[in-house]
């Protein structure tokens, strides 16, 4: 065997090995290794539903995209799973759902003893129901003596990978409202 090449013992010929490979993950960014390293000596944790500056952030960031809100009207999170529990929890009734949806809505919903609907969703854009499937699944539901009270939707739709366009998501959500949603 010579340095950087070796025959198998099959006989099929030299194997050749390449550079090593790089170490896993990502450099951190500069600008985060600052903030993490100020914050590096607060040992409180953070408030019930998030510190203010976080919240405040959270506002930055809706601001953005066009959804002005108030640090008032902002909650944090241990992730997405504690906080839509904490949600379908508090806020009562059936669960409407964009169909698909991802895997761990459904089970979090029954997990509360609520039941949970479907709607299906346009091809070109997963994660925001049709508006016209949307009422007429409350409609149905409704009439099978359901309760429907909750749309959960995705604008960045996970087993998808689409995002709707804004006007989709605005009549998804007029007609919500429009259904008492």
């Amino acid at each position: 065997m010579a340095g950087t090449q070796r025959t198998t013992a099959e006989g099929r010929g030299p194997v050749r090995y390449g550079p090593p490979a790089p170490q896993p993950g990502l450099p951190v960014l500069p600008e985060l290794v600052s903030v993490l390293a100020a914050a590096a000596g607060r040992a409180a944790p953070e408030p019930v539903g998030g510190g203010r500056s976080v919240r405040e952030a959270a506002c930055r960031y809706w601001g953005r995209r066009g959804l002005a809100t108030t640090p008032e009207n902002v909650t944090a999170g241990p992730g997405a799973p504690a906080l839509l529990l904490a949600l379908i929890g508090a806020y009562g009734g059936d669960v409407l759902l964009p169909r698909p949806c991802p895997a761990w809505w459904t089970p979090q919903v029954r997990l509360l003893g609520r039941r949970a609907y479907h709607v299906p969703t346009p091809a070109e854009c997963g994660g925001v129901p049709d508006p016209y499937a949307l009422l007429e699944t409350v409609r149905r539901v409704r009439a099978e003596g359901g309760d429907p009270r909750l749309l959960l939707l995705s604008a960045a739709d996970d087993p998808t990978a689409t995002v709707p366009p804004p006007e989709m998501l605005r009549e998804a959500c007029e007609a919500a409202e429009s259904a008492g949603l």
